[in-house]
Parts: structure tokens; C-alpha cells; sequence
């Protein structure tokens, strides 16, 4: 007789479930001014983390979960243990093929039953995350190889993910450029009053969250008021000593999948889940440095990435405006994507002091982010398993509140020698010019500043593309090349650019079919999964999950091609009649039905850009009925009839179509 498995049952805090009003209360009636008298900071945050867990023990739920749990009915069991029966007894039989069949229609109805009930009864929440399952590949981490090692277990894959990430540190050469004296402002000390830790509770999400300290954002939240006195006790102190808690400095990393293999350690990329307190004080001092750079004008106009009114679609409209300008001339402009090697995780933490404050940072507040980001450790997490404790050398964290901000400041001057034209998004560099020397003499100037600074560049995967109208100039250009570290920089006909694809030839088409092709699969799989959604379910995941693919960068790409209009209209056009074919519903017209739908035709969408609000544009005038002007709110979106041939090959285009210079100013 088999013996029986034991069940496996993990015990899961019910956050959501907590008796509040209770720990409120407690948390109210301490004296945190007498408790926390004579204390260092890391003793007052202990104390701290020892009420709270104490309170959590007390106050909040725990459920066990059994992870063996079956999730078929009894009727399903039956007919498999007959199914296995009947094939031992009398192989692909009549009546094996009949249990077959009714097993597989009632697995089938049970499925769709409990999609119905999902869809139906679940919050907005549980909702997205029931399409986010099934419509994006699965994040967990398969079989691992390295060198000999082949890791199959969550343990093993830990601690081979944990090297891979400790490879990449970058060691203090103790060499620090001299930077060029300032005059600037500065800012020494943040304000940590109770009511400003208070209202930053209130504004952490309400999330279960995985954090070292093992207090989650949404139980912080609840207890905003009430925590906000010896939280902003242990903020003052921290920042005025430079005392930072340990947990502070503690990260568990899950590994996040790039791309190329899934088995090589090296593609993923680490994301640090940090202390939910941490984020706290992170996010007060990030709000007053951000200011105070704003205020100041420090960070570089042609830096895109974190910072406020300023996007991905900001910078390509830049860059689109100043290859137009060149391409109007008919010159070929030369265009050179760089592609740092982890760059985050690369930074050299001393550099990067200097150059906080060398911008302004200085005092108590440049004191404690040394210390915070000084003697760092992590731990990698692959399902439940996690691997030993590892210091961290360099970089800063990925996942955390200052990280982004501090690295955009360390590369902030990357610009100040280049005499091409250069845009940033975050560590997405590229320099482009009409003059090849001019580009070839700032690479070199790059190649210094990444030695002085020791970032590192990975030529190999670094691409130049050659922009131009003119055939004849492109097949010119095949001759051209670039070098960076004495390596050859690959060129390229396509490159995709923060989501968007450029063409040498400045034509979209091949951005649009890729971008077409995908959001028809989407489409093939939002139907497999919604068997049993309502019209409104579906027409909801459309709008959410497959007409962003097409909208996204339509102020860049906008096509004036009939051709092309009429594909991207197509997609919806197929999705509509999907729905009426589904659901029985008369279809009579495309236009009528989308209307009875509450859709709009994407042409009519694509004219009207969101974006367009958060960046100043002013278009040269142009001698035709159609051209604009910045201000000019009343313009209508180009419709079929305002196309018009091409007196030279006979295509429909658009007479304002952005195939003229165009001169963005942006923040």
C-alpha cells in the first residue's frame, strides 16, 4: 500500500484582515520620547521593529495555505482513476475513447466556470492580475546553467544568480576626476516633522510587499498617525548622525528576466525589495532633492528618464524633430546607440559622492546618503528559497526610491565635452551628427569619460544606423563605420528605440507591421482566455491591453500612408467583428458598430496625442491650409478625405504630414 504524501501547508499573514483599531490604540499610548531615550538609531529602530512585530503576532491573522490542495472536483478524480482503469483492462478501446471525451468536456466547463466567477465577483485588482497571468510570459526562473553547474533546484538557482550579480560590481580605484568648482546652492538637512512622515504613510500603496523587516506597506499605512511620531524620531536622529539601521541597507533581490536564454544566469536583472520604512524616509528626501535640482536647473535638458512632465514619447519627438531637420537637407545623419554594461549596478559609490556634492548635496544629508549607500548587502529570493548574504560592492539599488535619481545625477555631465547632439533616458545614450569625424572624436571623448568614471561599454552591443531620404546616400553610408575601444560598432538598418522602431529610410513600416503582428496575437489570446467573458469584459481588455500597442508613439510614426491607415484600422476592424460574430449581433457597418461598442475609429484617436499636453511644440510655419501652430487646440484629426496624391509617385499622404522641420522646445 502508498504511503500518503504529508501535506505541504505554509502559514500566510492576512494583513488585509488586521485588527487595526487595536494597534492604533497601542501604538497611541507609548511614550516613543521616553522609550527611545538614550538610544543609537539602530537600538530606537530595533525597539521600534520589536513593538510592531510584537503587535503583528497579537493583531494580525494568519491563514494556512495547503499547497497540495486539488483544484478539480470529485467527479473529475472519478472519471481519471476510471480513464487509467479502463486503459489497463483494455487499451484504446470504444468505451476508453467515451471516458476521454467526457472527462475533457467536463474539465472543460469546469474551467470556464471559474473564469465566470473570477471575472464576475473579483475586485479591480484580482481582476488584472487574472489577464496579467495569462496574457504575459510566466516570470519564474527555470533550469540555470553555468560553466558546469546546471541548477535545477530554487536553492541552487539562488546562489548562482547571487554571483552572477556579484560579477558585475565595479572595485573603487580610489582615483576621483577632478570636477570643476561650483557656485551652486545647496542643501544640507530635510525636514523630518511628524505631520511630513505622517502624509508620507498615507501615500505608500496598499500592498502585501516582500521586505526584510518583514513589515509590509499596507500595514504601515493603516497605522500612519499613530507610527508617524517614532518614525520621524528615527528619521531626525538617522539624518543628523548618519546612523543608518542595517535594514536600511539590506535588499532581497528577485531575479527579473531580460532577455535571450532563460537558462544564463547573466539575463536577469536584479530588482531589490527594500524596507518599506526605508522607502519612507526615501521618499521624503527624494521630493526635496528633486526640488532643489528643478529649482536650480542642474540636471541636464536632454536627460528624459525619472523626472517629472518628461516621458519616453518626449524624447523621440526631440529626436524625430532634429533628424528631420537634417533629413531636409538631404544630408545623412549618423546616429549611435551606446549600451552601458549594467550600469546601475556599476556606479562606484565613492564617484558618485563627489559628484552629489559637488552639485549642491552637501552637509548631514550628503553624510547620510554615503552611509546608506555604503555597505550594502542582499540576498537573492527564487521562489522560497534564499541564498546566503552577499556585500554589496558597487551600484545602486534597483527597486529603490533614491537609486534612479542618484544615478541620473552621476551621469548628469556624460554630455558637457560631446559636440555631437546626445539624448539620455536614464543610461540609454545616443549621439548623432551629420559629421562622422564629430562622432568618432566624442566616442573617444566617451571612452575617457567611462574610463575616469569606470562605467563600462559593451561595444559589441552598441548599433549605429545612418538616417536619409535619399537611397543613394544610405547605400553611401555602408561604407562608413565607427569604432569604440578599438571595437567596430555594428550598423544597422532598424533600431528600436524606447519601444518605437527608426528606419534609415525614415519610414515607420516596419515598426507598424511588427507592432500589428503583436497586437494580433494578443487579440488570438485575450479571445482563448475570455471564452466566457461578457462584451464589456472584453471590450475593457482591449482598450487596456491591446490598443496601447498601437497608440504608443503614434505622434512619432503617424502614418499618412492610405495603405497603412487602413492596416491599423483593420486590427480593430477584425476585433469588432469578432465580438459581433461572438455574441450574435448584427453587424452592418464598422463605424455604427464601434459606436454602439463606445470605441472610436484609431485614426480619429491618433490624431489627438496625450502626450502632446506635456510638451511645449512649436511646428514652422508651413504654406499649406493644414499647417499649425503651438496653441492651436482646435485643429481636427486628419480624416480619409483630407489625404491627397502624390503629384511624384502617385501614394496618398497627408499634406501636414512630419516630413517638414519642426523645432520641439521641451522643459
Amino acid at each position: 500500500m502508498k504511503k500518503k504524501l504529508a501535506k505541504e501547508r505554509i502559514e500566510v499573514k492576512l494583513f488585509k484582515k488586521a485588527n487595526y483599531d487595536e494597534i492604533n490604540y497601542h501604538l497611541s499610548n507609548i511614550d516613543w520620547t521616553m522609550i527611545f531615550m538614550n538610544m543609537t538609531v539602530d537600538q530606537k529602530y530595533e525597539t521600534f521593529l520589536n513593538i510592531i512585530w510584537r503587535l503583528i503576532d497579537e493583531y494580525v491573522p494568519t491563514k494556512r495555505i495547503d499547497l497540495n490542495i486539488k483544484t478539480h472536483s470529485k467527479a473529475i478524480y472519478c472519471l481519471q482513476r476510471k480513464k487509467r482503469i479502463i486503459w489497463r483492462r483494455e487499451g484504446n478501446s470504444m468505451l476508453y475513447k467515451t471516458v476521454c471525451s467526457e472527462l475533457k468536456s467536463i474539465i472543460f466547463q469546469e474551467e470556464k466556470e471559474r473564469t465566470e466567477k473570477q471575472l464576475a465577483n473579483s475586485s479591480h485588482r484580482n481582476f488584472f492580475r487574472f489577464i496579467n497571468t495569462r496574457m504575459k510570459p510566466t516570470a519564474d526562473v527555470g533550469v540555470l546553467k553555468s560553466r558546469d553547474i546546471v541548477a535545477s533546484d530554487d536553492g541552487t538557482k539562488a546562489e548562482l544568480l547571487s554571483q552572477s550579480f556579484m560579477n558585475f560590481g565595479t572595485i573603487d580605484d580610489k582615483l576621483i576626476p577632478k570636477l570643476p568648482p561650483t557656485e551652486k546652492n545647496s542643501i544640507e538637512d530635510i525636514e523630518m516633522e511628524p505631520y511630513i512622515v505622517e502624509y508620507a504613510l498615507s501615500k505608500l500603496q496598499p500592498k502585501c510587499n516582500t521586505t526584510p523587516d518583514n513589515i509590509p506597506s499596507i500595514f504601515l499605512k493603516k497605522v500612519c498617525t499613530s507610527a508617524a511620531l517614532p518614525l520621524a524620531i528615527i528619521f531626525r536622529d538617522s539624518l543628523l548622525t548618519s546612523d543608518v539601521p542595517e535594514f536600511w541597507r539590506l535588499a532581497i533581490v528577485k531575479p527579473l528576466f531580460k532577455k535571450g536564454n532563460r537558462s544564463d544566469p547573466n539575463n536577469y536583472r536584479p530588482i531589490s525589495l527594500t524596507s518599506s520604512v526605508a522607502k519612507v524616509i526615501e521618499k521624503i528626501i527624494r521630493k526635496q532633492i528633486s526640488s532643489f535640482l528643478d529649482m536650480n536647473q542642474i540636471l541636464s535638458t536632454r536627460q528624459f528618464g525619472f523626472r517629472a512632465k518628461m516621458n519616453t514619447e518626449a524624447q523621440l519627438l526631440v529626436y524625430q524633430s532634429d533628424i528631420l531637420q537634417k533629413s531636409g537637407s538631404k544630408q545623412v545623419l549618423y546616429s549611435i546607440y551606446i549600451d552601458f554594461r549594467k550600469a546601475f549596478d556599476s556606479v562606484c559609490i565613492p564617484k558618485l559622492i563627489s559628484k552629489i556634492s559637488n552639485n549642491g548635496i552637501r552637509g548631514n544629508l550628503c553624510n547620510w546618503l554615503s552611509r546608506f549607500l555604503s555597505d550594502r548587502s542582499q540576498q537573492v529570493q527564487v521562489n522560497d528559497a534564499l541564498s546566503s548574504r552577499q556585500k554589496v560592492v558597487s551600484g545602486v539599488p534597483q527597486g529603490s526610491v533614491l537609486g534612479p535619481l542618484l544615478f541620473i545625477l552621476f551621469i548628469n555631465d556624460i554630455g558637457e565635452n560631446l559636440n555631437s547632439q546626445f539624448l539620455l533616458y536614464a543610461d540609454d545614450l545616443k549621439l548623432y551628427s551629420t559629421d562622422r569625424k564629430t562622432i568618432q572624436d566624442d566616442l573617444d571623448t566617451l571612452s575617457k569619460w567611462c574610463k575616469d568614471w569606470q562605467m563600462e561599454i559593451s561595444p559589441e552591443k552598441c548599433q549605429f544606423i545612418a538616417f536619409s531620404p535619399s537611397k543613394k546616400a544610405i547605400s553611401l553610408s555602408k561604407n562608413q563605420h565607427f569604432t569604440l575601444l578599438n571595437c567596430k560598432i555594428p550598423k544597422c538598418e532598424h533600431v528600436r528605440d524606447l519601444g518605437v522602431i527608426f528606419s534609415e529610410d525614415l519610414t515607420f513600416k516596419n515598426h507598424l507591421n511588427i507592432t500589428i503582428r503583436k497586437a494580433q496575437q494578443r487579440i488570438n489570446i485575450l479571445f482563448n482566455i475570455l471564452k466566457l467573458g461578457s462584451l464589456e469584459i472584453l471590450i475593457k481588455c482591449y482598450t487596456i491591453y491591446i490598443r496601447p500597442l498601437i497608440e504608443y508613439g503614434s505622434l512619432i510614426y503617424s502614418p499618412a500612408q492610405k495603405e497603412m491607415i487602413y492596416k491599423i484600422e483593420g486590427l480593430q476592424k477584425s476585433f469588432v467583428f469578432r465580438l459581433t460574430k461572438k455574441f450574435n449581433i448584427p453587424y452592418e457597418s464598422y463605424f455604427n458598430t464601434i459606436r454602439e461598442f463606445g470605441l472610436e475609429s484609431l485614426e480619429e484617436r491618433s490624431g489627438i496625442c496625450p502626450s502632446i499636453n506635456s510638451i511645449n511644440i512649436y511646428i514652422l510655419p508651413i504654406s499649406t491650409q493644414y499647417s499649425s501652430k503651438s496653441g492651436n487646440d482646435n485643429q481636427q484629426p486628419p480624416t480619409h478625405s483630407q489625404f491627397q496624391k502624390s503629384q511624384r509617385n502617385g501614394s496618398l499622404q497627408h499634406p501636414c504630414n512630419l516630413q517638414y522641420p519642426c523645432r520641439l522646445q521641451h522643459p
